[in-house]
C-alpha cells in the first residue's frame, strides 16, 4: 500500500518542523503508512495533502511577501491546500482533522457495517473549505439567526434582503 503523503509548506518560523514531528508521532500506529515532509510548493507537488502554515499576528513585510508568493505558486499550479492557524496544538488538531478526513476518503477498504451505523448516528459537522476552522461558519450563522430572532419584524426582513 502506498504511503499517504502530507506536505507542509510555509514561511520560516511558522512551526513547520514542530508540526512535522507531532504529525509523525501521531501517525506511528496508524493502519495506513503516512509520510510527512516539508518543502517548497514545487518540491511537494503530488502530495496527497498540502498544509500551508498561516501567518498569525503581525509579520515583517518580507515574511508577508514570502507567504503571498507561496500561496500564489500553489494557486498557479492548481494545487489544493489547507491553511493552518493558531497555536502549535491548534495547528496539530486542524492537521489531524483534515488528514483523517482525507485518509478515510482515499481508503479503498470497505467500511464495516458497525462503523457505518455509528457514522449514521453522529450529527453532521460542517468543515469550512477556506480556513479549516469548523466553528467559524457555525458561529456566524448562529449569531445571524439569533440577531434575526430578537430583531423587530421589519428589521429582520430587511436584514434578509441586504445580503
Amino acid at each position: 500500500m502506498r504511503a499517504f503523503t502530507i506536505a507542509l509548506v510555509g514561511a520560516p518560523d511558522t512551526g513547520q518542523a514542530q508540526l512535522l514531528e507531532a504529525l509523525n508521532d501521531s501517525f506511528k500506529l496508524y493502519a495506513r503508512p503516512v509520510s510527512v515532509l516539508m518543502g517548497s510548493p514545487a518540491k511537494v507537488a503530488g502530495s496527497d495533502l498540502i498544509l500551508l502554515m498561516g501567518l498569525d499576528g503581525l509579520q515583517s513585510p518580507a515574511v508577508n511577501a514570502l507567504d503571498q508568493s507561496i500561496r500564489l505558486e500553489l494557486e498557479l499550479a492548481g494545487t489544493a491546500y489547507e491553511v493552518l492557524y493558531g497555536t502549535p496544538q491548534d495547528r496539530l488538531a486542524q492537521a489531524l482533522q483534515v488528514a483523517e478526513k482525507r485518509l478515510n476518503k482515499s481508503s479503498t477498504a470497505p467500511i464495516p457495517p458497525q462503523v457505518q451505523a455509528e457514522l449514521a448516528r453522529k450529527p453532521w459537522v460542517w468543515i469550512c473549505d477556506k480556513c479549516s476552522d469548523p466553528q467559524c461558519e457555525h458561529q456566524l450563522l448562529t449569531q445571524l439567526l439569533a440577531r434575526r430572532a430578537t430583531a423587530p419584524q421589519g428589521l429582520a426582513a430587511a436584514d434578509g434582503q441586504a445580503g
